[in-house]
């Protein structure tokens, strides 16, 4: 009696791999570029609030006053649009980027893998956890100061962007601090020791919400980190999971841990050097090859997050062009109109004029209306940078004129003829007739 042939399917569950806490070290192409951008951009984070610009912090977020200084230019909360247009443009460009290269931002400049980065370095550099040693405890110890000292320097910086970095620096040390102050500086200290010594690639695999929509803007052509299965000349060193940053196996195909790096790659590659094997075993590669052989081609989605990119950047840049560097508000005074006595009929009017420039102006400002009309008050102000002021004019018109006329409000800086002035629309109330 013939029977069915039988496979046992049954065996051990396979354990779960252990956290990849640090990564064997590796050399490479995709290493260096990694660490090169990553110094690069460390250095500019770490040295931005102590850049001036005309005697002023160049990034100040200056909660006091409520305004953002950026490299000359102050933006103010009725400016929050071009914050909205901003980060648009930085969607659009991300999107673009990852059609283009893949994952890159996670591999290269995600400040979770800088952090992570430092604080592997100061694993390597003390000798923590490797090996036994009679001076375990110390450099366990070690270790740890360098990982609080990297966390405090990253608060320090990132409050230093809302109180400027002297002036910060000089209350550390006169010890007058606010509790405020302080709090944001142990809590940003806590959070990264935390998040940049002990999460770790947990963030990347279970909290980041870009792992999980990201392949949705990949096309056929993506360049990932892939493994070229169908070689069969894999030796089974098992160097490309001993140097992932999250412990993935890339063998496995491409999965939500890989943040592209290229550090597998690397490693691949140099065994395959070793032995005497092409390299390309694990390389970024799209799942179709260009028709033409090359490595760009231009499809659809690409084309797609490019014009959005071109037009929403075109739209920022319309409106830091025309962004007015003066507000000016109107308001009517109370009583809404009164007979001087005179043949003429008087209106006041509440001026908020204020400077939304860097260096100190002087303001012209007119009212334009009927022929007839009169004006009383100051007609030019001297402002500070950043000064607000409020101010009572007058304007008066012939009885016979004084009923209900539309009038306008013009504010224009006198020592910069080029910028826009700007225009508030009012109107002048009279006796009924």
């Amino acid at each position: 009696m013939n029977r069915l042939p039988v496979r046992d399917i049954t065996g051990p569950v396979m354990a779960p791999r252990p956290r990849n806490r640090r990564p064997r070290r590796v050399n490479g192409r995709f290493t260096l570029l990694r660490m090169a951008l990553g110094a690069g951009l460390l250095t500019l984070f770490f040295t931005l609030p102590w850049w001036q610009w005309r005697g002023e912090p160049a990034v100040w977020l200056n909660l006091a006053n409520g305004r953002l200084n950026l490299f000359g230019a102050s933006f103010w909360p009725e400016d929050l649009s071009l914050l909205a247009s901003a980060l648009i443009v930085a969607a659009f460009a991300l999107f673009f980027v990852t059609v283009l290269a893949g994952r890159v931002w996670c591999g290269y400049a995600c400040p979770q893998t800088l952090w992570a980065a430092m604080f592997v370095w100061c694993e390597r550099l003390t000798g923590s956890g490797r090996k036994p040693h009679r001076f375990a405890q110390a450099r366990r110890m070690v270790k740890h100061l360098l990982w609080l000292g990297i966390s405090a320097c990253t608060a320090f910086t990132l409050v230093a962007l809302f109180v400027p970095g002297p002036r910060l620096v000089a209350r550390l040390l006169a010890g007058d601090l606010e509790a405020t102050t302080l709090c944001w500086l142990a809590a940003i200290t806590l959070a990264t020791y935390a998040n940049a010594g002990w999460l770790r690639e947990q963030l990347c695999i279970y909290l980041c919400p870009y792992a999980r929509f990201q392949a949705v803007m990949f096309d056929r052509r993506t360049p990932v980190v892939s493994y070229q299965r169908e070689r069969g000349d894999c030796v089974q060193c098992t160097l490309c999971v001993q140097v992932c940053p999250t412990g993935i196996d890339i063998r496995d195909g491409l999965q939500i841990g890989c943040i592209a790096c290229g550090a597998c790659a690397d490693a691949c590659d140099g065994v395959m050097v070793r032995m005497n094997l092409a390299k390309g075993l694990v390389a970024y590669r799209g799942a179709e090859a260009p028709a033409d052989g090359k490595g760009f081609t231009l499809r659809p989605r690409l084309l797609g997050y490019g014009a959005m990119l071109l037009a929403s950047a075109a739209v920022l840049g319309h409106g830091l062009a025309s962004r007015p560097l003066v507000s000016l508000a109107v308001s009517k005074g109370y009583p809404l109109y009164r007979d001087r006595g005179d043949g003429h009929i008087e209106n006041l009017y509440n001026l908020t004029l204020m400077n939304k420039t860097q260096q100190p102006q002087v303001y012209h400002l007119t009212a334009t209306g009927p022929a007839a009309l009169g004006w009383r008050g100051k007609a030019r102000w001297r402002l500070a940078p950043g000064e607000r002021r409020t101010e009572v004019i007058s304007l008066a018109l012939p009885y016979a004129l004084a009923a209900n006329q539309p009038v306008a409000f013009e504010a224009r800086a006198i020592a910069a003829p080029a910028s826009t002035g700007l225009r508030v629309d009012s109107r002048f109330t009279g006796p009924a007739r």
